[in-house]
């Protein structure tokens, strides 16, 4: 009888387990959901904004034919990945370049923009989430180099790490970040991605500083296992 309680006990364990992880992955579920539905009402009709821009570039000259063209082309790529989960981080730096192309008129004065990729990753393997390093350098231009005084510097760099991780950094020479108030939406993602994996993502932010304790700069990284499910 006690081994029968037993194996009754054991059984009832599991079952009660089995109804919990079920109703957190229907809790992350509906979190997510009601992240979506927010993003949709603030979202402008695209068909909307697409008739505008076509009857743009229509009425007007090359140069600025051309700078609508790229407004465009990035438009209908961020709606094509913000409809997904993840993507490749080939998908996701192509994205990023295109993006830079046009905030770069924005960014007064003498701006760079560097990407490094380590020549032992495949980009079109590695999979992040999507928009991850998209927030990353929009941060970076829009709170650190925009209407910052003097040369400008932003570095994208993807990196390999021992542990089977792909590291991914956004670098820039503005005047640094609050670190309290930046990267909330990410970590809360990470968070969500993290409790249904046994390899854990990771993400930082700090401010780079010289010997004298003046901010050079702030370098946001995250880093993301090989065998990791980005799907809900």
């Amino acid at each position: 009888i006690a081994a029968v309680a037993a194996v009754l006990l054991i059984i009832m364990f599991f079952i009660m387990k089995t109804i919990q992880n079920r109703r957190r992955m229907e809790t992350n579920k509906l979190r997510i959901m009601q992240l979506r539905m927010e993003a949709v009402r603030n979202r402008i009709s695209p068909h909307f904004v697409f008739n505008v821009l076509n009857n743009k570039i229509v009425h007007s000259g090359n140069a600025e034919a051309d700078e609508l063209m790229r407004l465009s082309k990035l438009i209908r790529a961020n709606l094509d990945m913000s409809c997904r989960l993840d993507v490749s981080l080939a998908e996701e730096l192509d994205f990023v370049k295109q993006y830079v192309e046009v905030e770069r008129p924005l960014v007064d004065g003498n701006f760079e923009f560097k990407l490094e990729v380590a020549p032992d990753i495949d980009l079109d393997k590695v999979h992040v989430p999507s928009m991850f390093v998209q927030i990353l350098v929009e941060n970076a231009l829009v709170h650190g180099l925009r209407g910052w005084e003097g040369e400008k510097r932003l570095q994208v760099k993807v990196e390999r790490r021992q542990n089977g991780m792909t590291s991914i950094s956004v670098i820039d020479n503005g005047p640094g970040f609050d670190i309290r108030s930046t990267g909330k939406v990410l970590s809360q993602t990470i968070a969500m991605i993290n409790e249904r994996n046994r390899s854990k993502m990771t993400f930082s932010m700090r401010n780079l500083k010289g010997e004298d304790g003046k901010v050079l700069g702030c370098e946001s990284s995250f880093c993301i296992p090989d065998e990791i499910n980005l799907s809900i």
